[in-house]
């Protein structure tokens, strides 16, 4: 942390244990030019740490969003 920094002693504070998340997706492809799936992420719907923030500089570290589901279909030319 920065020496100027008022909260640089409060990552000291900050604990977390293990910490799992579950997805699926699965996928049926049609006469090699198509393909349906399907997916969900966070699939127990675990809730984030209390106090941790989402999005870190480089990118989540915890879902904040929740379960997600999600499905589609892609064409090839």
């Amino acid at each position: 942390m920065a020496p100027g920094n008022p909260n640089r002693r409060a990552a000291e504070f900050v604990k977390t244990g293990a910490y799992d998340y579950h997805d699926l997706r699965g996928s049926v492809k049609f006469h090699d030019r198509g393909e349906l799936y399907i997916g969900v992420d966070n699939l127990f719907d675990k809730q984030p740490v209390f106090s941790i923030v989402g999005a870190g500089s480089v990118g989540a570290q915890f879902d904040s969003i929740g379960r997600y589901i999600y499905a589609g279909f892609r064409v090839g030319f």
